[in-house]
């Protein structure tokens, strides 16, 4: 497995695009799915997983100043490439 910046961001970029479709419920339906599928593959709670998951986020300023700008652009190229 790759994980890379590159390569992750990558992948990130195309699951978004391919997530941007569907409607607010369904994507808390996949959340909640791979919460619990990585519970599982690593004997965890989903709410220790989503916890994990929340430690790792960047804070808000990070988010708003530099990785919203980032994920954008990797899914505005993504989008583009698809279509």
């Amino acid at each position: 497995m790759d994980l890379s910046d590159e390569h992750l961001g990558t992948s990130v970029a195309q699951c978004i695009a391919e997530f941007a479709p569907l409607e607010h419920d369904e994507l808390v339906t996949i959340l909640h799915a791979c919460a619990y599928e990585l519970a599982r593959r690593s004997d965890q709670t989903p709410r220790s997983v989503a916890e994990a998951l929340f430690v790792a986020m960047p804070d808000d300023g990070l988010w708003r100043d530099h990785v919203l700008a980032v994920v954008t652009a990797y899914v505005e190229a993504e989008l583009e490439g698809a279509g």
